[in-house]
Parts: C-alpha cells; sequence; structure tokens
C-alpha cells in the first residue's frame, strides 16, 4: 500500500483513491459524493476493493469532483 490512510483495509470493502492537490495521494472510505461541499482533493483517480489475496480491484475514473 503506498496511498496514505489512516486505517487498515478489510478484505472485500470499497475505498475511494484519491490525488491531493499537493500531489499525495491517499485513501479513503469516504466516496466522492459524501464529501459535501468541502471536497477536500483534487480528484478521485479510483474506486478500489482488497481482495483476499491482499492484491486491489481497481476502477478508474476519467472524471474529477471538483465543484
Amino acid at each position: 500500500y503506498s496511498a496514505q490512510m489512516s486505517f487498515d483495509p478489510i478484505i472485500s470493502h470499497t475505498y475511494y483513491f484519491y490525488l491531493r492537490k499537493n500531489g499525495s495521494d491517499a485513501l479513503s472510505m469516504i466516496a466522492p459524493g459524501e464529501w459535501g461541499r468541502n471536497f477536500p482533493f483534487e480528484r478521485c483517480v479510483a474506486t478500489v476493493r482488497l481482495l483476499a489475496d491482499h492484491t486491489w480491484d481497481v476502477i478508474y475514473h476519467e472524471v474529477s469532483y471538483e465543484e
């Protein structure tokens, strides 16, 4: 895991991989639409799910969630 995260990911749970405005990245449990008006990231790069073999199922996003 190379992204910053403040939790231990759980197998089969969905998470969101974000790019910060400073160029670093972070993994979050909060979906892009759940942030409200204060979206703290540059964009959501992907929706990810941790698999049982500790690899990630990744669905990349082409859109920016900035308002």
